[in-house]
């Protein structure tokens, strides 16, 4: 079931912890993709997001997914580290 995201201005269906199945624009408002034009690493990725929103007058809960690289794989206790420190 979809959950009500009004101050960022989508619907997101709930997945497992750290997660979304997936998110849809609430109507009035737009999903917006932006892409690095470079690889930052993610504490200075998340600032530039923070600063962006910002600008453009957004809350932070308007961020409704982010896609991260990993320099290599991860093991699941490692994996779980790394989403505690930015969610």
């Amino acid at each position: 079931m979809l959950r009500d995201c009004p101050s960022g201005g989508y619907r997101f269906l709930p997945g497992i912890p750290a997660f979304s199945s997936g998110v849809v624009a609430i109507p009035g408002r737009e999903i917006v993709h932006a892409t690095l034009a470079a690889p930052v690493p993610w504490r200075e990725g998340f600032a530039l997001i923070e600063g962006h929103l910002r600008d453009v007058a957004r809350p932070r809960t308007a961020l409704c997914g982010i896609e991260l690289r990993s320099p290599a794989p991860f093991t699941f206790e490692g994996f779980a580290a790394l989403n505690d420190g930015y969610r």
